[in-house]
């Protein structure tokens, strides 16, 4: 048998995976808003809200993540707070990325092909973290997996760079 380590902070992200629609429908429902509610706020269909709620994988393959901070900002929590990972982590500089993309000394072909997105959307986050706005969350997990980031630390710098 083989044990694969995995930090804290890999193990909450995992065990929300699996409840995550719950959370945000329960967060709904403590808040007083509809489904139709949130839809309207995130210019979603009322079918596209629902499947966030109906399908646990819905917030980690599909809905990108400019969306999920959309849907945290109506229902007052944070991104962090969604995918439990680790709270309040560190601003990084827009350009981190790239930083450590170079200290990996990875290209950015090599990058691509482990997140599995392809190298223009690589090379728009190495520029500005901001992009990653575009990207589901599967592929944002990957990238700091490869790149050894804090995913509360990523999560955190998109959502501040995002308010200013």
């Amino acid at each position: 048998m083989i044990l694969v380590h995995r930090d804290r902070n890999e193990y909450q992200t995992m065990d929300r995976r699996k409840d995550i629609n719950s959370y945000i429908k329960n967060r709904r429902i403590q808040l007083g808003l509809t489904a139709e509610d949130l839809a309207d706020a995130c210019d979603l269909s009322v079918a596209e809200y629902r499947d966030i709620e109906g399908y646990d994988d819905e917030l980690y393959m599909v809905v990108p993540l400019n969306t999920a901070a959309c849907l945290c900002e109506h229902l007052t929590i944070t991104l962090e707070e969604l995918y439990a990972s680790s709270p309040h982590g560190a601003l990084l500089p827009k350009d981190y990325i790239k930083q450590m993309l170079n200290e990996k000394s990875l290209s950015i072909s090599e990058l691509s092909d482990f997140v599995g997105i392809e190298e223009s959307y690589i090379e728009a986050i190495l520029e500005d973290i901001l992009n990653i706005g575009n990207w589901v969350m599967d592929p944002v997990i990957s990238i700091c997996k490869r790149l050894e980031l804090n995913l509360g630390s990523v999560l955190n710098s998109y959502s501040q760079y995002r308010k200013q």
